[in-house]
């Protein structure tokens, strides 16, 4: 994990501040009242939703969901690839592919996963990508699996947000022809996941040591 200094010159001094990250979007509460949207097998889907965020900064760890749901004989264990990428919205609200600005896009390989069971895994993001607070950043995961014939994939969706916000809308977004399908969850629901990141240097003074730092000028 990162972590960020600042240093403040204050009367002579040289303050260095370390800060770990902070949580600024989860919903991943009660694993028990989860259920999970399907993408069914093709890899050109995406299940796409929005983090509103409760706070700003250098990205730091994206936590996510995963799971598969076997059908005809299909195995109970496999091995999937899945594709994530973070886009920022560009004001509009409305999740385009073409015009929400990409901050991260990567593939995860090699991720086990049993059949029924909601699995969650932590991303490092790279360094140098900053939000501000109140951002709304687009999530977007496919899928594509050691089995594509036999099973469906799917993220948890949550009830509850602990930080931050979302719509009650989930999308399937289709990478061929840029189309997108829209879900409305009527509890407002949100795809599984916790976003932190590392505060900017100057949301890491308290108030106090600036007032006194001005006092001794």
């Amino acid at each position: 994990m990162r972590h960020a200094q600042v240093a403040l010159g204050c009367a002579g001094a040289i303050l260095a501040a370390p800060a770990g990250a902070q949580t600024v979007y989860e919903n991943i509460t009660d694993q028990a009242g989860a259920f999970s949207p399907i993408t069914n097998f093709d890899p050109n889907l995406a299940i796409v939703d929005d983090l509103r965020l409760a706070g700003g900064g250098e990205l730091d760890q994206l936590t996510f969901t995963y799971t598969f749901t076997a059908g005809f004989g299909g195995p109970s264990d496999i091995v999937m690839d899945l594709g994530i990428s973070l886009l920022l919205d560009d004001g509009d609200g409305n999740f385009n592919a073409s015009r929400d600005r990409p901050l991260f896009a990567g593939v995860v390989a090699g991720l086990p996963a049993t059949n029924g069971e909601i699995m969650f895994h932590t991303l490092d993001l790279p360094a140098g990508i900053v939000v501000r607070d109140g951002s709304t950043i687009w999530f977007a995961t496919s899928y594509a699996t050691d089995e594509p014939s036999f099973v469906s994939m799917g993220q948890a969706l949550y009830n509850d947000h602990a930080v931050g916000t979302t719509d009650r809308f989930i999308l399937i977004h289709d990478m061929n022809t840029g189309l997108n399908q829209q879900f409305e969850q009527f509890q407002g629901e949100g795809v599984g996941a916790v976003l932190t990141v590392t505060p900017a240097p100057a949301t890491l003074v308290p108030l106090g040591l600036l007032a006194l730092c001005r006092r001794r000028r």
